[in-house]
């Protein structure tokens, strides 16, 4: 069964957040997530919805598969813990910021590598709020509470 997700991306050049635009692209510059307090410009709200389709059996790419199997070996080391599914939304957001913060001090202060075992863990509570708000969402009737 193939997943549909959206995308927003810009509607002249086609970069999604994060990226630069192309260079002909007369907005020139990488539209970036923003604060509510940033001053944004008209065309900057010139985005459009694209949908990509997710086909199965469709191979990761390198990256993602070593990301992905550091997070199950994390998920896997953590077995023996009673499990996301049973927490409230709320502790498992509170985590994902202490999480944040840890990446944050490694990043600064230690290895690379040390660094690296955080994102996996902020990504692990990311895939557990996901998974948690996809439960709340089933149970409400398509509304995530």
């Amino acid at each position: 069964m193939a997943a549909i997700i959206s995308v927003r991306e810009c509607d002249v050049c086609r970069a999604m957040p994060g990226e630069y635009h192309k260079p002909e692209c007369p907005r020139g510059r990488p539209f970036a997530f923003r604060s509510p307090t940033d001053k944004t410009e008209e065309w900057d709200m010139k985005l459009r919805t694209v949908e990509y389709e997710i086909k199965d059996n469709v191979p990761l790419r390198p990256v993602l598969q070593l990301f992905a199997d550091a997070m199950e070996a994390k998920l896997k080391k953590n077995d023996h813990k009673s499990g996301w599914r049973n927490l409230p939304i709320e502790a498992l957001f509170k985590l994902l910021m202490i999480e944040i913060e840890e990446f944050k001090v490694a990043n600064e202060f230690f290895e690379a590598d040390a660094a690296r075992k955080e994102l996996v863990d902020i990504a692990n509570f990311c895939m557990m709020l996901h998974d948690r708000l996809g439960m709340e969402k089933d149970k409400n009737n398509g509304v995530a509470k």
